[in-house]
């Protein structure tokens, strides 16, 4: 009989329209494939305010949630009260890992304060690190993304340069490279 691990999976996922979501789904559904693992997802109902959101919607008129991943869209990137809820949810469940995205500053306090909710209780956290600074660099906007990336048990990112950045900041940590997966959901 195969023992079953449980997986969280914390990110956006579509119908937000962004490469993290896309790549968040597909990290979701990697590990659905396997039979020893129960993988469940959160996501956002919101991630930024209209404000800093201007034009399009952050949600893509015509996409879908997924309806092979079990999907809760509880998160609302502006609301720390969603960010507590989650986290009990994610606790409740009982998972034995928790895997979650670093990309941006702003989403930074949510996704960081879940994880470092959910490492109390002793459950690991792997950050799948996309970005570890903004592209615009300020002093306290990195603050924020090292303030969730120092959450993380272990590290996964898309490059050897990504790792040897992640290395300086955080020499004893294990970080594993893998390139970046091409995206095979494109309709043809």
């Amino acid at each position: 009989m195969i023992k079953q691990r449980k997986i969280a999976v914390v990110g956006p996922t579509p119908p937000i329209r962004s490469g993290i979501a896309r790549h968040t789904a597909a990290i979701a559904r990697a590990l659905t494939d396997r039979e020893d693992l129960t993988v469940r997802v959160w996501s956002f109902s919101r991630q930024y305010p209209k404000l800093l959101y201007p034009g399009a919607a952050e949600r893509a008129k015509d996409a879908v949630p997924p309806s092979d991943l079990q999907i809760r869209f509880s998160i609302d990137g502006v609301n720390p009260l969603s960010w507590r809820r989650t986290a009990e949810e994610i606790r409740d469940w009982g998972p034995n890992l928790l895997v979650i995205p670093a990309w941006t500053f702003f989403l930074a306090p949510a996704l960081g304060w879940i994880a470092r909710q959910i490492r109390r209780d002793g459950i690991e956290c792997c950050v799948v690190v996309h970005n570890a600074f903004d592209h615009e660099v300020k002093a306290w906007k990195a603050k924020l993304n090292l303030w969730q990336l120092a959450q993380a048990d272990r590290y996964v990112t898309h490059n050897d340069d990504l790792a040897a950045e992640l290395g300086a900041n955080f020499p004893k940590a294990k970080i594993d490279v893998f390139p970046h997966p091409v995206f095979n959901d494109f309709r043809a």
